[in-house]
């Protein structure tokens, strides 16, 4: 029985990507490179800082001048004078231009992960005028609004620009404000990802609600609503990436198996993590985010506690650091070596030295952005660690950027 079901889960994962993947390849704006057009729509994710401006997905909801063309996502690419938030709402004019390829032979095609997703065309702007949302209270309408607040509160709270940047990308995701010189030092050295928003951050929020709740008096069953509210909430916030959507997966499951008092797997919750995920989207199977993610859990389930067990005369937190960041980085490391055409040579050490800082930034970071929204002098004292954290980070990751050019 188990068998057939599994037949008949991949039978029907098959074909929904095949008709998915039909979808996604019908291009409304085929032959249009070069023309004109004015788009009005909302903003789907953080921009990415470039170095004439930035790029991000954009939802158009209409084309003034094609009228009768359907809803689509378009790649927009913006100069430094038009950086937009995430969920806002815009009306872009620009020339209409082709997808970038790789960079080199075999690297990452940019332009080709994008088609995937059903994303054909970029639009190089040349007028922007930003629209005032239309609001609503769907839960996706809240997480925006706050997004937005945390994200001015921090703004407002932490000056120093370089450290602001480094909260709001840990915290968030949030890179648009990242130097482009720091943003390479962290690619070089092989952290990138831990300026976004990831599942390690699922797995931090999840484990703060709920220790919150047990010392806060609750039994093991209640404490576990609130910290699956708080992987939900969060995972909007972050904009609900594969690798998020995928940790908070796995954290339903482990909380599910808590409540119901039987012992979790992590092989069973991210495999049934995994399966829930692709029938939902069988897409994201492509998605590079999503490859890594799992690749890099997929190690650490296998590969951590036989490392732990070589490791016995090290302290507990350095063998489970150590063994949890080579697990990871040995398991990711043909994805990336595909995928990117790279591997750094520092990636190991620099993850086990700075990991552990990030880590510690999402629950100051966040402690700071609430607070300075109802006591700016109360969120000093979490804003000043975040400071201290973000210039150690910043210093590593220039350092070690620097020994692998």
């Amino acid at each position: 029985l188990l068998l057939l079901l599994f037949a008949l889960a991949v039978a029907s994962g098959y074909l929904r990507m095949g008709g998915e993947s039909r979808i996604l390849a019908v291009d409304p704006l085929r032959g249009q490179d070069r023309r004109e057009l004015e788009i009005r729509g909302t903003v789907l994710e953080s921009p990415r800082p470039r170095a004439w401006g930035c790029a991000f997905r954009f939802h158009v909801e209409r084309v003034e001048t094609m009228p009768d063309l359907p809803p689509l996502e378009i790649l927009v690419e913006s100069g430094p004078e038009a950086i937009p938030a995430p969920g806002e709402r815009w009306v872009f004019r620009g020339h209409l231009a082709s997808l970038p390829g790789p960079r080199h032979p075999r690297g990452f095609d940019a332009g080709a992960w994008l088609a995937r997703q059903g994303i054909h065309h970029r639009l190089k702007v040349d007028q922007a005028r930003h629209l005032p949302s239309g609001g609503g209270w769907g839960p996706v309408a809240v997480a925006w609004r706050l997004r937005a607040w945390l994200v001015g509160n921090l703004e407002a709270c932490l000056q120093p620009e370089e450290a602001r940047a480094l909260v709001l990308g840990i915290l968030l995701g949030e890179a648009r404000v990242l130097p482009p010189d720091l943003q390479e030092a962290f690619r070089r050295s092989g952290t990138s990802h831990l300026l976004a928003a990831s599942g390690l951050n699922v797995a931090v929020v999840t484990g703060l609600v709920f220790w919150l709740a047990r010392r806060l008096g609750f039994a093991v069953q209640p404490a576990a609503l609130p910290a699956a509210a708080g992987a939900g909430l969060y995972t909007l916030l972050a904009g609900s990436s594969p690798s998020v959507v995928r940790a908070a997966v796995m954290a339903w499951g482990g909380l599910l198996a808590l409540v119901s008092g039987r012992r979790s797997s992590p092989a069973n919750s991210l495999f049934l993590g995994a399966l829930a995920l692709l029938a939902f989207r069988p897409g994201w199977l492509q998605d590079v985010g999503f490859q890594l993610s799992m690749g890099a859990v997929m190690g650490m389930v296998a590969w951590c506690a036989p490392l732990e067990r070589r490791l016995v005369k090290l302290p507990r937190c350095l063998q489970v650091g150590f063994s949890a960041t080579l697990a990871a980085s040995l398991a990711t490391a043909p994805l990336l070596a595909w995928h990117f055409q790279e591997i750094s040579a520092v990636s190991l050490l620099a993850n086990l030295i700075m990991t552990p800082v990030a880590e510690a930034l999402l629950p100051l970071g966040m402690a700071t952005a609430v607070l300075a929204g109802f006591c700016e002098p109360l969120a000093r004292l979490p804003g000043g660690a975040c400071c201290l954290a973000s210039e150690f980070l910043s210093a590593a990751a220039r350092g070690f950027g620097a020994a692998v050019q």
